[in-house]
């Protein structure tokens, strides 16, 4: 009923969510939502030649059975209930509706109650979901000026994908000595994008990490090692060290840590679903007086090696609080791909207008774990005195070791003073 054929909208539609730098659970749903119409042609088919009846979980079944995620079968699963939810949300989205789609709509529960509605939108992959509505009705081009993928191309990400999810389920059966997520905890990571922790370090151990990450304070400036960047006090004019980077090899204890076997560690084995590998470190000092950071996702900048997705793992070493320019988080919305991009690499003073922002304060030695699709931003320190914080980024082992990599362009691209 469309003007375009199965294959060129679901390759269209996928093209368009990789494009908005969705995950690529989220690129294979897009994919594969219209999967259910395409399965066997002896099942019950809708009115006037419409494709199968109840085609989206006809579809999802039937990747589940596949061992795709969860989160992909969910949203082709869900993406049928995007459209009538619209419809209820503004009745002339109606009229904007293909003949055809008018027509599915009408056997597929026609538009939303209230109430239904209402539990819609309490779903944690409720924006994707709208996401994926959006992208269904744009992928509907004849004769694109785009260049679309092939089906065949994404071939790797279906093999990477289904991999990645055999690990995931194996990593959810293994039994961890150091910390063990509860199933309140890995809730809230999918809904909200980041957890907070008190509990991850002993006393004993967040003193030790103080005193280690003074350590590196501490370093003099040296060439070709450790990497110190500085700027300008707001208060004094004078120049402050804001960070260094690149000290793990010179710090055989912090690094242990961070690496190793330690709590920290095991609770990023959990989230990625794999072991995960150590991409880059650094620690700001938030001196008193030093400035704020505009509002951003990590993302864009560490997609240099091919990577699509990051966790960044936060230790305060000192209080860190609103007064001090403490990090400030869009709950829930690391799974709305990219946002609009400003001129600085960060949000648009539009969007981040749109976003509801929680601050994350924290005592030393409490732990904060982040997707890199997170938008975070924090505010300057109005303080005299120091709020640092250790931030430590990784990947999952499936894509690959990048750190030396990394820096090698860093100290190429981005060369300190000294």
């Amino acid at each position: 009923g469309e003007d375009v054929s199965q294959v060129e909208h679901v390759t269209q539609c996928a093209y368009f969510a990789d494009k908005a730098g969705y995950d690529e659970q989220t690129v294979l749903a897009a994919l594969f939502h219209d999967i259910g119409h395409v399965l066997n042609t002896d099942l019950p088919q809708m009115e006037n030649n419409l494709g199968t009846k109840d085609h989206e979980h006809v579809g999802a079944d039937y990747m589940n059975s596949l061992g795709f995620p969860k989160k992909t079968c969910d949203l082709i699963r869900r993406h049928v209930d995007a459209k009538r939810y619209l419809c209820f949300k503004d009745p002339k989205y109606h009229d904007k509706l293909s003949e055809a789609s008018k027509g599915t709509l009408i056997q597929q529960g026609g538009v939303m109650s209230k109430e239904e509605a209402t539990t819609f939108e309490k779903d944690p992959l409720f924006s994707t979901i709208i996401a994926m509505r959006t992208w269904d009705e744009q992928a509907k081009v004849v004769s694109p000026s785009f260049e679309v993928p092939s089906m065949d191309s994404y071939s790797n990400m279906v093999t990477r994908v289904l991999e990645k999810e055999k690990m995931r389920k194996i990593v959810a059966q293994k039994k961890f000595a150091n910390y063990q997520l509860s199933e309140a905890q890995k809730e809230s990571w999918e809904r909200d994008g980041f957890l907070l922790f008190t509990d991850a370090m002993s006393p004993a151990l967040k003193t030790k990490i103080v005193q280690w990450c003074t350590d590196v304070q501490n370093l003099p400036p040296t060439k070709g090692k450790w990497m110190m960047y500085y700027e300008r006090s707001n208060s004094t004019g004078e120049e402050i060290l804001c960070r260094t980077e690149n000290f793990l090899p010179y710090h055989d204890e912090l690094r242990e840590f961070l690496t190793k076997d330690s709590s920290v560690v095991d609770i990023l084995e959990q989230l990625f679903g794999e072991e995960p590998v150590l991409f880059k470190e650094k620690f700001n000092y938030k001196q008193g007086g030093g400035g704020s950071f505009p509002p951003h996702q990590d993302a864009p900048a560490f997609n240099t090696f091919g990577q699509k997705s990051h966790l960044s793992l936060s230790i305060a070493i000192d209080p860190s609080t609103k007064a001090n320019g403490c990090l400030e988080v869009a709950k829930g919305k690391h799974s709305c791909g990219l946002f609009p991009q400003a001129h600085h690499g960060g949000l648009t003073p539009e969007e981040e207008s749109k976003l509801e922002w929680s601050d994350v304060e924290m005592n030393p030695g409490d732990v904060l774990i982040f997707s890199s699709w997170l938008p975070h931003r924090s505010g300057p320190n109005t303080t005299e005195d120091s709020r640092r914080v250790l931030y430590v980024t990784y990947n999952g082992r499936s894509d690959g070791d990048f750190r030396e990599a990394y820096y090698k362009d860093k100290l190429l691209n981005f060369p300190q003073k000294v």
